[in-house]
């Protein structure tokens, strides 16, 4: 999977899923925008995929181990500010973590990782899977 940085302070999304869909930045950038929805909440983030055909699952946390060996994105938020915008970030089928952000430019090990999440809140795990076009 190659690594795609975040561009802005709120676009950790639009990295993430571009790294995910083995997509580029703007091109999933422009999914959103040319529909006028937000890539920094679930319901853009939803919408989004159903319409470019994609399966989309939800767990809690969980889901960082549950579902190893597969890419998943994950969703955190400060413990102490569960209101807080957060930042997201992918696990990939190796079990390597890549954020976004350009403060962390290398992938990490899930060891790390937990390290990394005391005092955050996961707020979900996601899978997103492209759906098989089949005929009717």
């Amino acid at each position: 999977m190659k690594r795609v940085e975040q561009r802005t302070e709120d676009d950790c999304m639009i990295a993430c899923l571009a790294m995910m869909l083995d997509k580029e930045y703007d091109e999933v950038k422009d999914w959103f925008t040319s529909r006028e929805r937000k890539w920094n909440n679930f319901h853009g983030l939803t919408f989004t995929l159903l319409e470019k055909r994609y399966d989309i699952s939800f767990a809690d946390r969980t889901g960082v181990g549950r579902w190893s060996g597969v890419r998943r994105l994950v969703a955190v938020v400060p413990a102490a500010e569960p209101e807080s915008e957060g930042h997201v970030f992918v696990i990939d089928e190796t079990e390597s973590v890549y954020d976004p952000s350009p403060r962390t430019p290398t992938p990490f090990d899930m060891s790390t990782l937990f390290g990394r999440l005391i005092g955050q809140k996961v707020e979900c795990v996601v899978r997103i899977e492209k759906i098989e076009e089949t005929p009717l």
